[in-house]
């Protein structure tokens, strides 16, 4: 499996691990990150969670585009079924537990409306009744999920 490297330039560790960069692949650039993110986790006691796996990475971009089709298409939609029964975010349901890490993430920073996918996919829903309708604590309960779950950070 070849390595691939995500470095995010807005976070201080992406900055340090590869300056300039979104990514890179195989080769010199690869290693000069690697080493870079071994320092780093030295140096600044912080984890690797810039560096990930071109399947991975594949995945997450996959991902992403179905994301925006899905918002895009669903923008003026008033009804949550139609919404996700939309056939890009069945596609994204249809992509298995793979997807979670990259769903609760995408939650972590927008809050935005996964919470059936997540269900759907892990047979699980951690929100408690008193949290429905409230977004921010709905997110919140799948991150603290996925945390538990050592899913995400």
């Amino acid at each position: 499996m070849t390595t691939f490297a995500i470095a995010r330039r807005q976070t201080p560790l992406g900055d340090f691990l590869a300056p300039g960069l979104y990514a890179s692949g195989a080769g010199h650039e690869v290693t000069i990150v690697e080493t870079r993110a071994r320092e780093a986790q030295e140096s600044l006691g912080q984890s690797l969670t810039s560096v990930i796996s071109y399947q991975e990475a594949l995945l997450g971009e996959h991902v992403r585009a179905l994301a925006d089709e899905w918002r895009a298409a669903t923008l003026l939609m008033s009804s949550p079924s139609d919404t996700v029964s939309h056939p890009a975010y069945q596609a994204i349901v249809s992509l298995g537990p793979e997807v979670v890490p990259i769903l609760l993430r995408d939650l972590q920073r927008d809050s935005d409306f996964w919470f059936a996918a997540l269900t759907e996919i892990t047979g699980e829903n951690p929100i408690h009744p008193e949290q429905r309708g409230d977004m921010k604590a709905m997110a919140d309960a799948w991150v603290r999920w996925g945390r538990q779950r050592n899913l995400i950070r």
